[in-house]
């Protein structure tokens, strides 16, 4: 309100030179559950990690098909992460290896994480190395409707595996690496 207002006594606020003020606190009772969302774009919580898989040829032969090799656990802010390999493609897939990241353990509050993520095999004798990338929401809670582990059932072509010219299997060694960066986080309260 302008001062000109407040001054004019036809206006009612300033009477005799005497004012009246007031206040009203209305209490709102809690009534469920809130969610927050931050953003980590400014500052995000971007890690690589290697991961070197010896006598790569050995683990492919064990059984026909459904093997699944799964990393150390390695941690992206305050959650802890690992990959799964199928290196004769999961129970799906017959030609390709499967590769997924898997969010294993997140802080309490957290539901979902959105994360940026790539996954690559490298090359190990050119920089042309095999990679996908994606941005999917990673869920903490376990349920028929949603995930805490992405991928692809069909990364690479195990033809490609298995020739050594290739430059992906050198001295039945595989060399993975993972990028991930925790774009954005939704947390709850009560």
């Amino acid at each position: 309100m302008s001062l000109d207002t407040f001054s004019d006594a036809t206006n009612g606020y300033l009477v005799d030179d005497s004012c009246l003020f007031g206040i009203q606190v209305s209490a709102v009772k809690h009534t469920g559950n809130g969610e927050t969302l931050k953003m980590n774009i400014r500052n995000p919580k971007q890690v690589t990690f290697n991961w070197k898989i010896c006598k790569f040829s050995k683990r492919r032969r064990r059984t026909p098909h459904v093997v699944k090799i799964i990393s150390q656990e390695f941690t992206v802010g305050n959650h802890k992460w690992r990959l799964w390999l199928y290196p004769n493609g999961d129970s799906g897939v017959k030609d390709s290896l499967s590769l997924y990241l898997e969010l294993v353990l997140a802080p309490s509050t957290v539901k979902k994480v959105i994360a940026e993520y790539s996954l690559e095999i490298q090359n190990q004798i050119s920089k042309s190395h095999h990679q996908k990338r994606a941005s999917v929401w990673f869920n903490t809670t376990k349920s028929n409707v949603t995930t805490s582990n992405w991928g692809w059932p069909k990364f690479i072509l195990l033809s490609d595996l298995e020739n050594e010219s290739s430059g992906f299997r050198q001295k039945d060694t595989v060399l993975i690496q993972a990028k991930v960066n925790i774009k954005t986080e939704v947390t709850y309260f009560s």
